[in-house]
């Protein structure tokens, strides 16, 4: 027996993430096998949608944090979608701000 090559450790786990379902899971993940029953997962909790909502001043506040975010992102070359997204998030906090004031 020869020990196994890289070339063939790399498709023995391409092979453990197709048949397993996972997306580039984990060592441990693959080890683990499939789950007994995937409807038995746990469930994240649920969070009130009022807890998830911005007022105004939170709205401001999440706003002028992401100025940061975005100068950080032109500097270290983010994508252009990755910018406009934060900018897209800027722009809907300060409608949200907007309409609560």
């Amino acid at each position: 027996n020869e020990p196994p090559t890289l070339a063939g450790s790399w498709l023995r786990y391409e092979r453990s993430v197709e048949a397993l379902g996972v997306d580039g899971g984990s060592l441990d993940e693959l080890l683990a096998g499939p789950p007994a029953d995937p409807a038995a997962a746990p469930a994240p909790p649920i969070v009130p949608i009022g807890d998830l909502q911005y007022d105004a001043r939170a709205a401001l506040d999440r706003a002028h944090g992401l100025r940061q975010q975005i100068a950080e992102a032109m500097a270290n070359g983010g994508s252009a979608d990755d910018v406009r997204d934060l900018i897209e998030e800027v722009l809907d906090l300060v409608a949200l701000a907007r309409a609560e004031a």
